[in-house]
């Protein structure tokens, strides 16, 4: 936790991260598992898997510096598996074309699907049929005609929302917003944006090819407002997270 932090009173947000880790450490405690020793063990494994001395240098400093080492080590192995992420990216955005006229398919067979049933004189009785014939469907081990068109309906709304998240949110590519989560976050938790550091993380996770601070601060004054407009409640909540986990030590 940084010095800015400190005699703050306890928000609403703070203690509604309280209560889920909480629930979580319930949850796992009642499968055997100790959610605390397996998030630092992953850490701790995070910051070993940085390609240089100097990564793990950096990632330690930040910890000391007040960026919780669960948190940090979280990002480090998104920051890690970008090429995966950006795959499944590319995907769901995919061809613009391709994606509008699935989606136009989906949508007639689930307006079909919707015309399968005509609606009955009433809301009682169509429940009750509804849930006749979702019983029928259900013992055959299929989903019944409505439930698809809802599930088509559903996968519309998955393949549009890539798409629509990178226009609404202004974000370019999935590497630019894992770069501001790193960039916020340490900001966040340390109250400084500490581009050396930050710098060298990136380039120990590969995602810069080599260590230029310099660079770094240029991409980060060029980006980090247009982004923290639109992302800055969920670092809060991460930095909430990481401040209940560091109580949750002592």
């Amino acid at each position: 936790m940084s010095d800015s932090d400190q005699d703050v009173p306890e928000s609403d947000a703070l203690k509604a991260s309280q209560k889920l880790w909480d629930f979580m450490r319930s949850l796992s405690t009642s499968k055997g598992i100790d959610i605390q020793s397996l998030l630092a063990k992953l850490a701790t494994k995070q910051e070993q898997q940085l390609i240089s001395p100097g990564a793990r240098e950096d990632f330690n400093e930040l910890c000391e510096a007040g960026c919780v080492r669960e948190v940090l080590g979280g990002v480090v192995f998104l920051l890690q598996i970008i090429p995966a992420i950006e795959r499944f990216w590319t995907l769901m955005v995919g061809d613009p074309d391709r994606r509008k006229k699935l989606t136009r398919t989906l949508e007639t067979a689930a307006q079909e699907l919707d015309h399968f049933f005509p609606a009955l004189p009433d809301e009682v009785s169509q429940a009750k049929l509804q849930t006749k014939i979702q019983e029928r469907f259900a013992e055959v081990g299929h989903i019944d005609p409505t439930a698809l068109a809802r599930e088509l309906r559903f996968h519309i709304t998955l393949l549009n929302a890539a798409e629509n998240l990178a226009s609404d949110t202004e974000t370019h590519n999935v590497g630019e917003f894992l770069k501001y989560i790193l960039v916020s976050y340490v900001n966040r938790a340390t109250g400084r944006f500490r581009d050396r550091n930050v710098a060298g993380l990136l380039a120990g996770v590969g995602v810069s090819s080599t260590f230029e601070e310099t660079a770094h601060r240029m991409w980060r004054n060029r980006n980090f407002d247009r982004l923290d407009a639109h992302f800055s409640g969920l670092v809060n909540k991460m930095h909430d997270m990481g401040v209940v986990i560091s109580r949750s030590k002592t």
